[in-house]
């Protein structure tokens, strides 16, 4: 059995040291806040900001107080993934009628024209066009996440001797 201790500030710790190893809380203090100390909600002292969504918006540290950068293309995956969800959505709906689908249409070139200027704004190299895009972002694809074979290798086969 697991000795759960009440310090003196109102914090309790657990023989099997999970919160201080992994920042979970153990099964064995949850009891004792539930049956001994009759509280039905994890006090916040508990939750740790690993496991809460200031995680991702605040620097983070490592153990030896140094800054960890966050990976920039993450912020931008989120937006994409969030995207796809309200235009699949957008989508999904606006192909019921033949009519909202040609709305959707016109403001779909509009909003298309709009994003364009702005990345046109943003880099000088003049407007892009929507077939340039895509076949920049798959050939990016292709060269980020496609490891090149330089060549198979020959196998000779020994009955026939090629």
């Amino acid at each position: 059995m697991r000795e759960v201790k009440e310090y003196k500030d109102g914090n309790l710790s657990c023989s099997c040291r999970l919160l201080e190893m992994k920042g979970i809380l153990c099964s064995h203090v949850i009891k004792v806040l539930k049956d001994e100390m009759i509280i039905m909600e994890i006090p916040s002292q508990y939750i740790l900001k690993r496991w809460t969504k200031l995680a991702r918006v605040e620097i983070v540290q490592d153990y030896k107080g140094r800054d960890i950068q966050a990976d920039p293309k993450l912020e931008q995956s989120s937006r994409y993934k969030s995207l796809c969800s309200l235009f699949t959505m957008i989508s999904s709906q606006t192909s019921e009628l033949e009519e909202t689908y040609e709305d959707c249409v016109q403001e779909g070139k509009k909003l298309l024209a709009f994003v364009q200027n702005k990345l046109r704004i943003r880099i000088t190299n003049g407007p892009l066009q929507l077939n340039d895009a895509s076949s920049t972002m798959r050939t990016n694809e292709r060269s980020e996440n496609v490891i090149q074979v330089k060549g198979l290798k020959k196998r000779i086969d020994p009955i026939r001797g090629r």
